[in-house]
């Protein structure tokens, strides 16, 4: 995943970790979903807004704050080096998040679904319908607070 304006280059090796332009990355080790930064998407059909807007309004008196990059990818990505410590986006595409999901889970990330009808049959890097990616520690936490909604 390349970000050209930060000239920034993240990837990962299945077993050998994630890096950033030839550095070692880690997802940052927290606890506390109250200190956490978080990253968040809006899906482009807006069908549902009140759902979104619950959604909100449940996670921001429980994060330090949240944003909206605009890339699920550099999202993702961020979260492994360390700079967010939660993403969370729903409608997306595997073309979207596979190659993230990779670099976030090589650095350390907790990566799953938020979905409670998650397929099974599909592979978990190509699963992209509710994609929740966090430092470990509060990954349950996030889970459990998108999954009320539901």
């Amino acid at each position: 995943m390349h970000n050209p304006f930060l000239d920034e280059t993240f990837y990962a090796i299945r077993g050998k970790g994630a890096f950033l332009n030839d550095r070692s990355i880690q997802v940052k080790n927290t606890n506390k979903l109250k200190q956490c930064v978080i990253g968040t998407g809006v899906p482009h059909n807006k069908e549902n807004v009140d759902y979104i807007v619950e959604v909100l309004r449940l996670i921001l008196p429980k994060v330090r704050d949240i944003r909206r990059l605009g890339s699920p990818a550099l999202d993702i990505c961020w979260v492994a080096c360390g700079r967010l410590q939660c993403f969370y986006e729903e409608k997306l595409h595997p073309w979207d998040v596979a190659a993230a999901k990779l670099i976030a889970t090589e650095a350390g990330a907790a990566v799953g679904s938020y979905d409670h009808e998650t397929s099974a049959d599909l592979e978990d890097s190509l699963n992209s319908y509710k994609v929740v990616v966090s430092s470990p520690g509060v990954f349950d936490e996030l889970k459990a607070i998108l999954t009320s909604v539901l």
